[in-house]
């Protein structure tokens, strides 16, 4: 399994708080620590209708900028997006053959019950040995 994109950073930001840090608390640190940098958050189709749901969700839709990956099942909204979000919302296109029927959730479940041999298919070994390494997700 080779990275999509090369130079990305394990950020253990989490694991020095030693507790969870909400994402929009994520987004106000790498603001702080990289002001000239845009920060995307990657998340599932299946989350947009569900950011309401998450703490300072309204706040995230108005300030972040996102790369909403596309999931099977999940339908996206009817028609371009609005205006005011053209630059905060990029859809992601991908082939019809190239969907993967994975998300994070199931990663960490899969994790967490133990079973490291549905994960390593998808989680690079150096990720999946920082995650043994620091107890994450058990």
């Amino acid at each position: 399994m080779e990275p999509l994109v090369e130079d990305i950073e394990v950020d253990d930001t989490e694991i020095a708080k030693g507790r969870y840090v909400p994402t929009y608390e994520m987004l106000d640190l790498f603001a702080e620590q990289h002001p000239d940098e845009e920060c995307y958050v990657v998340i599932g189709e299946d989350q947009c209708c569900r950011m309401s749901h998450w703490v300072r969700g309204d706040w995230m839709r108005d300030n972040a900028l996102f790369l909403i990956m596309p999931r099977k099942g999940y339908a996206p909204p009817s028609g371009p997006l609005p205006a005011e979000h053209v630059k905060k919302f990029v859809r992601c296109p991908v082939r019809e053959d190239c969907y993967i029927e994975i998300s994070s959730t199931r990663v960490r479940q899969w994790l967490k019950e133990g079973q490291t041999g549905k994960v390593d298919r998808y989680v690079l070994p150096s990720v999946l040995q920082y995650i043994q390494a620091h107890n994450l997700y058990t």
